[in-house]
């Protein structure tokens, strides 16, 4: 292991920034690093006029890292001068020295013990009111190699990341490939529509036991409330259970496999999935409507899939009723119009589907081995150890 001097990052911290007021020049237009640039992945060129607060004045080659929760573990280089002042929001905690060569200083705040310890310098109420303080991470101590030897790991680094880009880009086209093969077999009016209700013998939701959290166990019976519905999977990792005698009282919404899930009420709202399978029995919160599919003429996959789709999930938004909340009801739901091809044509979309989300599991696999193996990188590159 290398013997590097140890430096507070309040040694690297931008001593004399500057602010503006861009109201102030309503006319001209700036590079804003804003937290939501962040993941576009370039910075928001706008006018004076449209920026309501004062910002930090950046420079190229500043590194920004984000201070606010739930936007942490995001640090970001400034770019070149594109010919506008560059401004940052107040949410950045903004890094400038000679002494660091910006993605250097960029990776070692996205690794993990870094990130461990920037977590304890949180405080606030909670939700977005929660922020890392500057003058704790300041405190948290970096390693500062010489430049040209910061330069060389950073080529490495850089080389391990696009590992990484390369897999979440690929990860993304996959992501894509169900909603593709749904239009390409379903779409075009190839069908004629179907209510829900007429091909479906239950829809109907659950409800909450009497007692509320206090009845929930760790074992028994699955308790599926919205929280577990995601977006065409069931994630059961933290699911309530119930007693086997509270379950046993709601026979009617007792889950089975080949059942869809569509949660009705709350934010959540049109995030749907069928049950592939279930370890245990299960019942529903009166957040999730249990819908089940006549098996001769609707395929639980197929019908989940459709639910998802962006032209379904805006017109659930369009019809949804409730004043103070967003909310579907059963009739709703059973009106919903859906295309029917032949439930065997269905049965061969579910197939394929199943054999996209197996290659999903894989790539989720390969994505944790790259974050892993980047992590490792990093843990090595700031110990001195990588050759």
């Amino acid at each position: 292991m290398k013997r590097w001097p140890i430096v507070p990052l309040a040694d690297l911290v931008a001593k004399k920034s500057g602010s503006v007021d861009p109201v102030k020049f309503q006319d001209e237009e700036f590079d804003l690093y804003s937290i939501p640039a962040f993941d576009a992945g370039q910075p928001e060129v706008r006018a004076g006029s449209e920026i309501g607060s004062t910002k930090q004045i950046v420079q190229p080659g500043d590194v920004l890292l984000s201070k606010i929760v739930p936007h942490i573990r995001r640090a970001w280089v400034v770019g070149e001068n594109r010919g506008r002042r560059i401004i940052a929001s107040g949410e950045w905690i903004v890094f400038r020295n000679e002494s660091i060569h910006p993605d250097f200083l960029r990776n070692f705040l996205l690794s993990d013990p870094f990130h461990t310890q920037f977590m304890q310098t949180i405080s606030g109420v909670g939700g977005s009111l929660m922020r890392a303080r500057p003058s704790e991470v300041a405190k948290i101590k970096t390693p500062l190699p010489p430049l040209a030897e910061q330069a060389r790991m950073v080529k490495l680094l850089d080389e391990a990341d696009e590992l990484r880009k390369m897999r979440v880009q690929t990860d993304r086209r996959t992501a894509n490939l169900i909603p593709a093969l749904f239009n390409e077999m379903f779409g075009g009016g190839k069908f004629k529509s179907a209510c829900v209700g007429e091909l479906t013998s239950l829809v109907t939701s659950g409800s909450t036991p009497r007692g509320g959290n206090e009845v929930y166990t760790t074992k028994g019976p699955y308790f599926i409330r919205s929280q577990n519905v995601r977006m065409n999977y069931l994630d059961l990792t933290d699911a309530a259970c119930l007693p086997a005698d509270v379950h046993a009282q709601m026979t009617r919404t007792k889950v089975s496999v080949g059942d869809v899930l569509l949660n009705i009420t709350g934010a959540s709202i049109g995030r749907v999935t069928w049950v592939e399978k279930l370890d245990r029995e299960a019942n529903v919160s009166q957040h999730v409507c249990l819908i089940r599919p006549k098996s001769d003429l609707l395929n639980a996959t197929y019908l989940s899939v459709f639910i998802s789709l962006p032209a379904t999930q805006r017109f659930i938004l369009q019809i949804q009723s409730g004043a103070s909340r967003q909310a579907l009801n059963h009739q709703q739901v059973r009106t919903l119009e859906i295309p029917l091809p032949p439930i065997q044509l269905q049965k061969e979309f579910a197939q394929r589907v199943t054999e996209i989300r197996d290659l999903e599991a894989s790539q989720a696999i390969s994505r944790t081995h790259l974050e892993a193996l980047f992590q490792s990188m990093l843990h090595r590159a700031f110990n001195g150890e990588l050759q």
